[in-house]
């Protein structure tokens, strides 16, 4: 979802999916089901080595221990990560 939202924006996402502001605000935070149709729009919209970053970044976080193994996050190892990252010039 995000990738598509970013790559085309909120609006145009919308419209593609059929759906109303206060709908897509819910699929945006995890309030509202994607349904299979939903699912298939929004995969049209990526490429496949977009959808592949991102599956990359997921397995990536699991292995450093970022994302537990039941999917919860490790608030502990996220503010590690982004106190090492305050000082990369690059993301300040």
């Amino acid at each position: 979802m995000l990738c598509a939202v970013s790559k085309l924006g909120r609006d145009r996402v919308r419209g593609l999916l059929g759906v109303s502001r206060v709908t897509m605000w819910g699929l945006e935070k995890g309030l509202a089901a994607v349904d299979d149709e939903k699912l298939v729009k929004l995969l049209s919209l990526v490429t496949q080595r977009e959808f592949e970053e991102v599956l990359g970044a997921y397995r990536r976080l699991r292995v450093a221990g970022v994302i537990r193994d039941d999917g919860t996050v490790d608030y502990s190892a996220v503010l590690e990560v982004l106190r090492v990252a305050s000082y990369d010039e690059c993301l300040k």
